[in-house]
């Protein structure tokens, strides 16, 4: 339920920026996306993307994030 509300914010944010202001969103669109998700959990409002994942903001035993993880581990290799 929270992603959906930080999704709908990014996404009026996006049509009321892109139609008022006339400019492209962010290069950043994608840590701003993650930064409002963080917005609305007390305990991640102030923590960067990395320091966020250290205190469990993602769930690392999804199958969404295995791409992810899967470029993650080809880096380390």
């Amino acid at each position: 339920m929270t992603f959906f509300f930080s999704s709908f914010f990014m996404y009026v944010f996006q049509a009321v920026t892109h139609t008022k202001y006339r400019r492209a969103i962010s290069a950043h669109e994608h840590k701003s996306k993650l930064h409002s998700f963080f917005s609305v959990n007390e305990n991640l409002i102030s923590l960067k993307i990395g320091e966020a994942s250290r205190a469990g903001a993602f769930d690392w035993n999804s199958n969404y994030l295995q791409p992810l993880k899967d470029i993650i581990e080809q880096g380390f290799v």
